[in-house]
C-alpha cells in the first residue's frame, strides 16, 4: 500500500505483475469542486525586462474567475465498475457492501470538508461520497406521506424499488422541515432532479455519530455531523487485469472504491431484503441541530442504488461454492447418471442412444424435404468426447471424405443413424447457420462476393493467357514489345528472299486454337491452377508475407473475409442454443469442460463460403482456393513471434453464482514452458448473467495444461466487518471476532509471511464491556471506523516484524487490506 496519489502522482505503474494490485488512500485530481467555495480564482503575473537598464520592468497581471464541474446529484453513464454484493443476490451478514468505480477521481472530486479541518491532509482525504445500507423500515415512507391529502409532498408520488423518491430540488425543498430536512446547496438549479432517500433521525445520527471514546460505549460529544470518519472507507487501486472477462480489455486497471461501515443482520431465519445507497456528504455538516431531532425524515441525496439479500447464520458463502464447483466437475453433456444405465442395458437400441448421449447429442424436431416431421440428433460444436478431424479420411476412390471440404447443399452432411434410424442434422445444421450468419452480416457478405470476382477475373485472364501462348497480351504487355516491333519491321523492309504473293497466305481456320470455353478440360486446368495463384496472392501483404492481421493485406476484401472466418473459429457469434443445445447440459453451479469439433466448425464456415457463388453448380475452386489460403494461414508458424496462429480447441463454461458475484472472476491457465510465451487464455467472455465461457488451444494431457485456477479478482474481492458478525453456529450472544491481517509497506513480501495473522484474534461480545474503544455497535450494525483504524494501526506497530511496517498514520489503505475479505481460489 502507498500514501494518497495527487493527479500528477504515477498511481498506474506499469509492471505489476499479473493478479497484483497497488492500493493509495486516495487519488485527488488537480482541483476540487466545492459547493462552500464554488469559484476558483486563477492569477497569471509576468515580468518582462527592458531593453536597457535605464527602464523599469514591465509587470503585467491577469485575473480569472472558473467554477470546477463536477458530479453533484447524478454519476456519469459508466462510472459505475461493479457492486457486491450484486443486485438480488445474498451474502453474509458480516459483509460491508461496496462499489467500484470506473472514474478513479470521483470519491474525491467534491470538497466536503475544508483542508484546514482534514485529520491528515496529506495522507487521507474525505470523500464526497458514502455508501450507507438500510432495511425497508429505515427508508420506507407510510403510504399517507406519499399520497393522499396528508401527503407531505408537493404531488403525490411513489417510493422505487430501492425506497428512493425522485424529486426535483424546487419540490423538495417544498416539504415543510417537521416532515423532512435536506442539505441542498444554496443557489441550486431549481429544476434540477435527483433522487433522494429519507432517513430517520435516529438513522441518520448513527452515519454520522462520533465514535466512542471510552470503553463504555457512550459517543464522543459533538455539536455537528461528523464526516471524517469516511476517509477511512475510500481508497483507490491500481491492478493488472490480464485473465478477468470484463476488466482485461486493458493490461492494466484504476479504479476507486467506497465502502460501507455497515453490515448486514444476524437474527434472520429467512434472507432478508438491504437497500444501499450511494449518498452524496455534499453540506451534510449543514445540518442541524445535532443530534437530529424535531422531522420525520432526514432526506440525502442517492447517486446510486440497489438492493441484496442478507443470508441467516450458516448460509452457504463463496468458499462453500467454489468448492462445491472444484470437486463437481464434469465434460458438457447430461449427467452420467441419465447416459450411463443405458449403455449398459442389454437391449441394442438403448445401448446405441446411451452412447449418442454420452458423446453429447440431444434429440429436436426436424422437418424432411417432404414436409413431414420427424426426429432427429442434433449436436453443437462442444462435445464432451474427441471427434477426428476429418471423420472419415478419403484413403481410397471409392472412401470418400465425410465431411467434405464442399458443399452446395446442407443435406450432403447430413448423416443416418441405421441402428435407430434417426437422421443426424449436426454438420447439417452447422452448414446452414453459417449461410445465414453470412447473410446476415453485410461487410462479410459484401467483401465475399468483391472477392470472388476478383479471383475470377484475374484467373479467367491468367488462364487465356497462358492456353494462348502470349496472343492474349495485356495493354502492358503489348507497351513492353515496342522496341522490339520496330526492329523486326526494320528486318521485314530489307528482306527479299520470300515471294511476295505469299504474304497473303494463311493458316486454316481452327487450325491449332484452343478452346477457351470455361468448361473446357485445357482452360479448367489452366483456370484452377490460376485461382489457387491468384487466391493465394489475395492472401498476401504487399511485402510478399502472408497476411496475418498485424500488416498490410494485398486485398482489403480477404481481410474482412479472414477476420470473420477467425471470428467463428473462436465461436463468436454463434447463438447459445447452437452451443448448448439441452439445459441439462450445464445445470447451475457447475462447471463443464469441452473439446470444440473443428468438422462442426469448418461446416459452419463452408456455409458461409458458398455464397456469392453465381455459376458453380458441383465443385467451386474460387472457394476452395480461398479456404486453402486461409488454412495456410493457420498452418503456418509466424515469423515474428515463431509459432502458429492459436485456435481454441478445448474449454470450458461456468455457470456459477460466483460468476454474477464477480463478474471478473481471474482465471489462470499458465504455459508450463515459458520460453517462448503464448497467449495461455485465448478467450474468456461472460456471455450470459453467471455464465462464463473460457477457451483454450490445449488439450488434457498436455504437458501444457496441468493447471486451471479460479481467483476472486483484486478489484471485485470481498469486504468484511469481521470474521464473525452476529450469531454464527449457535454462538449468542454476538460476537465480532476481529482476525488481524499483516500489511506491509515494503515491497514483494514473502507469501507465507504476509498471509500469517498479525498478532492474536480480538473479540467483542454484545454486553460484554471491551478493554478499550468498542469497534463495533451491535445496535446499529456498525464499524466505529477510527476506532477501528487506530486499533488495527496501533497492532501493526505492535506485532509486525521491524522494518515491515513504517506508516506514521493509520490510512485508508491499510483499513482496505483489513477490511478485505480473504480471498478465495479453487484449482483443478
Amino acid at each position: 500500500l502507498t500514501r494518497g496519489a495527487n493527479v500528477g502522482d504515477d498511481p498506474e505503474p506499469s509492471n505489476l505483475p499479473t493478479g497484483y494490485e497497488l492500493l493509495h488512500s486516495f487519488y485527488a485530481p488537480g482541483l476540487q469542486a466545492s459547493s462552500e467555495n464554488p469559484t476558483n480564482t486563477i492569477q497569471i503575473t509576468q515580468v518582462i525586462d527592458p531593453k536597457s537598464d535605464k527602464d523599469t520592468p514591465l509587470t503585467l497581471s491577469s485575473m480569472q474567475d472558473f467554477v470546477v464541474v463536477a458530479p453533484q446529484f447524478s454519476l456519469p453513464d459508466g462510472d459505475i465498475h461493479s457492486v457486491y454484493p450484486p443486485q438480488g443476490n445474498a451474502a453474509a451478514a458480516a459483509i460491508l457492501p461496496h462499489v467500484v468505480f470506473n472514474d478513479p477521481h470521483l470519491p474525491w472530486e467534491r470538497e466536503v470538508v475544508n483542508p484546514a479541518k482534514e485529520k491528515e491532509p496529506t495522507r487521507n482525504k474525505t470523500p464526497w461520497l458514502a455508501l450507507m445500507a438500510f432495511t425497508a423500515d429505515e427508508i420506507l415512507l407510510d403510504p399517507a406521506e406519499l399520497a393522499g391529502p396528508q401527503r407531505i409532498f408537493a404531488s403525490d408520488v411513489s417510493q422505487m424499488d430501492t425506497l428512493a423518491i425522485t424529486q426535483t430540488v424546487a419540490d423538495l425543498n417544498t416539504i415543510k422541515p417537521e416532515n423532512a430536512k435536506n442539505c441542498v446547496p444554496a443557489g441550486t438549479d431549481p429544476s434540477t432532479v435527483a433522487n433522494w432517500v429519507f432517513l430517520r433521525p435516529d438513522v441518520f445520527n448513527a452515519y454520522f455519530s462520533l465514535d466512542p471514546v471510552k470503553d463504555d460505549g457512550v459517543p464522543a460529544a459533538q455539536t455537528a455531523p461528523d464526516l471524517s470518519q469516511y476517509r477511512f472507507l475510500a481508497h483507490s487501486r491500481a491492478i493488472n487485469t490480464a485473465g478477468m472477462a470484463n476488466a482485461g480489455i486493458q493490461d492494466d486497471g484504476l479504479y476507486s472504491v467506497v465502502v460501507s461501515r455497515r453490515c448486514g443482520v444476524w437474527d434472520n431465519k429467512a434472507p432478508v431484503p438491504i437497500y444501499v445507497h450511494l449518498v452524496s456528504l455534499d453540506e451534510a455538516e449543514m445540518l442541524v441541530p445535532w443530534p437530529m431531532a424535531g422531522t420525520k425524515h432526514v432526506a440525502l441525496c442517492s447517486l446510486y442504488s440497489w438492493t441484496y439479500r442478507c443470508l441467516p447464520p450458516e448460509s452457504v458463502d463463496v468458499r462453500d461454492a467454489l468448492v462445491e464447483l472444484g470437486s463437481k466437475t464434469a465434460m458438457l453433456g447430461v449427467p452420467e447418471t441419465t447416459w450411463k444405465p443405458w449403455t449398459t442395458d442389454p437391449d441394442r437400441v438403448k445401448q446405441r442412444l446411451g452412447q449418442r448421449l454420452q458423446d453429447g447429442f440431444s434429440l429436436c424436431r426436424y422437418h424432411v424435404q417432404t414436409g413431414e416431421e420427424t426426429a432427429a440428433f442434433y449436436r453443437g460444436p462442444l462435445t464432451p468426447t474427441e471427434v477426428d478431424c476429418p471423420i472419415v479420411k478419403a484413403v481410397a476412390p471409392a472412401v470418400k471424405r465425410f465431411p467434405p471440404e464442399q458443399s452446395t447443399y446442407s443435406t450432403d452432411l447430413q448423416i443416418l443413424d441405421s441402428s435407430l434410424g434417426i437422421m443426424d442434422v449436426t454438420y447439417s445444421a452447422a452448414w446452414q447457420l453459417g449461410r445465414t450468419l453470412g447473410l446476415a452480416d453485410q461487410a462479410f457478405c459484401t467483401a465475399l462476393g468483391r472477392l470472388r470476382t476478383a479471383i475470377q477475373a484475374v484467373s479467367l485472364d491468367r488462364a487465356k493467357q497462358e492456353l494462348l501462348a502470349g496472343a492474349h497480351a495485356t495493354a502492358a504487355d503489348v507497351a513492353s514489345r515496342l522496341t522490339k516491333s520496330f526492329r523486326k519491321l526494320r528486318h521485314i523492309t530489307g528482306t527479299h528472299g520470300i515471294s511476295p504473293h505469299k504474304r497473303w497466305n494463311r493458316a486454316p481456320p481452327g487450325r491449332g486454337r484452343p478452346d477457351l470455353s470455361l468448361w473446357s478440360s485445357e482452360m479448367q486446368t489452366s483456370y484452377r491452377k490460376a485461382v489457387a495463384d491468384t487466391a493465394a496472392s489475395f492472401a498476401s501483404s504487399p511485402d510478399g508475407g502472408l497476411y496475418n492481421e498485424m500488416n498490410r493485406a494485398s486485398s482489403a476484401d480477404y481481410a474482412v473475409v479472414l477476420k470473420w472466418v477467425l471470428d467463428r473459429k473462436f465461436l463468436f457469434g454463434i447463438p447459445a442454443h447452437y452451443l448448448i443445445t439441452d439445459p441439462s447440459h450445464l445445470l447451475p453451479e457447475t462447471l463443464r469442460f469441452f473439446q470444440i469439433d473443428q468438422n462442426w466448425v469448418d461446416a459452419l464456415i463452408d456455409g458461409a463460403l458458398s455464397l456469392a457463388n453465381h455459376f458453380e453448380q458441383g465443385d467451386d475452386p474460387v472457394r476452395g482456393a480461398i479456404w486453402t489460403a486461409i488454412k495456410t494461414f493457420l498452418d503456418t508458424p509466424d515469423p515474428v513471434i515463431g509459432y502458429k496462429p492459436q485456435i481454441p480447441t478445448y474449454g470450458f463454461l461456468l455457470r456459477s453464482d460466483i460468476v454474477t458475484q464477480f463478474p471478473d472472476l481471474h482465471v489462470s491457465v499458465p504455459f508450463t514452458n515459458t520460453s517462448n510465451p503464448q497467449a495461455s487464455l485465448l478467450r474468456h467472455e461472460n456471455i450470459d448473467a453467471g455464465v462464463m465461457l473460457v477457451l483454450l488451444d490445449r488439450l488434457p494431457g498436455d504437458k501444457e495444461l496441468t493447471t486451471l485456477t479460479l481467483t476472486q479478482p483484486p478489484h471485485q474481492q470481498r469486504f468484511a466487518a469481521a470474521a464473525t458478525v452476529g450469531i454464527e453456529l449457535g454462538v449468542d450472544p454476538p460476537e465480532f471476532e476481529l482476525e488481524h491481517r499483516r500489511v506491509f509497506t515494503v515491497a514483494d513480501p514473502p507469501a507465507d509471511v504476509a498471509q500469517a495473522p498479525c498478532g492474536p484474534d480480538v473479540t467483542q461480545t454484545q454486553g460484554v464491556q471491551f478493554p478499550g474503544p468498542p469497534l463495533f455497535d451491535f445496535a446499529t450494525r456498525m464499524v466505529h471506523t477510527e476506532n477501528f483504524a487506530a486499533h488495527v494501526f496501533k497492532n501493526l506497530h505492535d506485532c509486525m516484524p521491524a522494518g515491515d511496517f513504517t506508516d506514521t498514520v493509520a490510512s485508508a489503505a491499510m483499513m482496505a487490506v483489513q477490511l478485505n475479505d480473504p480471498v478465495y481460489s479453487v484449482t483443478v
